[in-house]
């Protein structure tokens, strides 16, 4: 897994990447990210992700290893 919390450089606002390998289920969830980028600026991180942004190349059996690319796009004062 690969972890990076960062200043963009487009405007300066914090963001989170996490890089990581999963097996498919029937129960994937997409909130880690946020988890991270919360607990780095001392944020509440009692919450789940509000919307997906999600591009799919193929389908995926459920046993299929995935690697997933999760970052953050907005995290500010509506968000938390």
């Amino acid at each position: 897994m690969e972890v990076e919390v960062s200043r963009r450089a487009k405007d300066g606002k914090m963001q989170a990447q996490m890089v990581y390998e999963t097996t498919v289920d029937e129960g994937a969830c997409s909130s880690t990210v946020f988890l991270m980028l919360a607990g780095a600026l001392d944020k509440p991180t009692n919450f789940v992700s509000q919307g997906l942004r999600t591009i799919f190349h193929a389908p995926a059996p459920a046993g299929s290893k995935l690697e997933i690319v999760n970052t953050t796009v907005a995290f500010d004062g509506r968000t938390v």
